[in-house]
């Protein structure tokens, strides 16, 4: 067993305001293992070396692996991805994205990839959680998103059931292998950005704030952020988060709960380059909700296009940017063909859709603001 390297990224976390809530965690720790014939993975700054001469290098490269043939990667393990899931919830569903990156297009697939506990020797899996293999394919030379757990082209769900207690141990994680799909003596280079694991929860009582406005505006000692809420109940404060890349976010400042319900918080430090903010409501029982991500540039902010849950059981809750007089919300299915149109509320940043009587499928849910701008999200309805 080789330890290569530790990944130490912070969580980030969506969550629905009706039944489920999304968790988005990193790993915190990764080591390998070598298997029969199996290349080993190299790690930062060594693993710059093999996109030297790659037409897009990876700036943000975490590990790197270079396949010929049909070679296949060690086995590189992730665990510890730091989840504290109360136990009043349950676990719907799980979902793993595999960020990564490939110098020829089509030829990096992952033959393996599994659910696990770590021991002290090295793992053992989760009975029903091991992905179908071949399905993932990385372009090149862009970096590109690969997702288990919610496509069912790949896999609707893992065949495990799993509560908050096994999720929370610190052992809780993934084994994953890449492999050359290339089929002659050409090399390959392929590397990992990071990975994610994604909880889809269930929980009985509503959580105690609903965000019903979020803007950022520039000022003279910085950017300004401001936010609305309704039905603040119970609320001891809330935390301002600020992320560069809209996955990682770190604290930067916390705000008192008066009940006034309207709040606001300068970023006294903020970057010139696009930054991401989002506001967490802690209430007095510690449970915590996090408001739409809010995207800052020059001086112009926006939310983000979300969708959750990304698995739909009846409804799903979409967050957006405030809508207008010529703002409107449309779902086709994967075949195109037109399923509901219809018209946010003026000045909503939040609009529930009802998906009960549509079939188990793919959703390409489209939002235009009216003033120019459409965004796209995926839902697969169960």
């Amino acid at each position: 067993m080789r330890r290569i390297f530790t990944l130490a990224f912070a969580f980030l976390f969506i969550i629905s305001v009706h039944a489920q809530d999304q968790i988005t965690n990193t790993a915190a720790i990764s080591n390998t293992f070598s298997g029969v014939g199996t290349k080993p993975w190299a790690i930062p700054p060594a693993a710059s070396l093999i996109w030297q001469n790659v037409r897009v290098p990876d700036d943000n490269l975490v590990a790197g692996v270079s396949l010929a043939g049909d070679e296949k990667s060690d086995f590189l393990v992730l665990s510890d991805f730091n989840f504290s899931i109360p136990l009043n919830y349950s676990i719907a569903q799980i979902i793993v994205d595999v960020y990564g990156n490939s110098s020829r297009n089509n030829t990096i697939v992952v033959p393996y990839l599994q659910l696990i506990k770590t021991t002290n020797s090295g793992y053992n899996p989760i009975p029903g959680s091991i992905a179908k293999s071949g399905f993932v394919r990385f372009d090149s030379p862009k970096s590109s998103t690969q997702t288990y757990g919610s496509s069912c082209s790949q896999l609707c769900y893992w065949n495990t059931t799993l509560g908050p207690a096994d999720v929370n141990d610190p052992a809780f994680g993934l084994v994953i292998q890449f492999g050359n799909n290339a089929g002659s003596p050409q090399q390959s280079l392929a590397s990992i950005d990071y990975i994610t694991i994604t909880l889809v929860l269930s929980q009985q009582s509503p959580l105690p704030v609903n965000f019903i406005g979020f803007t950022g505006n520039k000022t003279p000692i910085g950017t300004q952020l401001s936010w609305k809420v309704g039905d603040e109940s119970d609320v001891k404060f809330y935390n301002v988060e600020r992320s560069n890349n809209g996955i990682i976010f770190n604290s930067i400042g916390m705000v008192r709960a008066t009940g006034d319900k309207e709040y606001s918080f300068t970023d006294v430090q903020p970057s010139e380059n696009l930054t991401y903010y989002r506001i967490k409501n802690v209430d007095m029982d510690d449970r915590f909700k996090y408001s739409t991500i809010l995207s800052f540039r020059n001086g112009k902010s926006e939310l983000m296009f979300k969708a959750f849950p990304t698995l739909v059981h009846s409804s799903v809750t979409l967050q957006h940017d405030v809508s207008s007089a010529g703002s409107k919300i449309t779902i086709n299915s994967a075949d195109g063909r037109l399923i509901k149109s219809l018209v946010p509320n003026s000045n909503a940043i939040q609009t529930s859709v009802d998906l009960s009587n549509q079939h188990s499928g793919l959703y390409i849910i489209r939002y235009d603001n009216g003033l120019g701008k459409v965004q796209t999200v995926k839902v697969v309805k169960d």
